[in-house]
């Protein structure tokens, strides 16, 4: 679970659920990704989450090869 505020019985998520497995908390209704700027997202649109696994199998996958290339 994530963070809850009992004041305003809020929670940290990435769903307009009852329930949350964690997030940066405030709406949710509008999905992002923050990554750091020397990534690139090799699209102008993501749809869906096989899309968004995409993006993140290839970075993964980039980072290895530096990690390997010892860069």
């Amino acid at each position: 679970m994530s963070t809850y505020w009992k004041d305003s019985d809020e929670v940290a998520a990435f769903e307009d659920q009852v329930a949350s497995h964690g997030g940066t908390g405030g709406e949710q209704s509008n999905p992002f990704i923050l990554y750091p700027s020397e990534f690139q997202l090799g699209t102008d649109r993501i749809i869906g989450a096989e899309a968004v696994y995409k993006v993140f199998k290839r970075w993964t996958d980039e980072v290895q090869k530096f990690e390997i290339q010892g860069i």
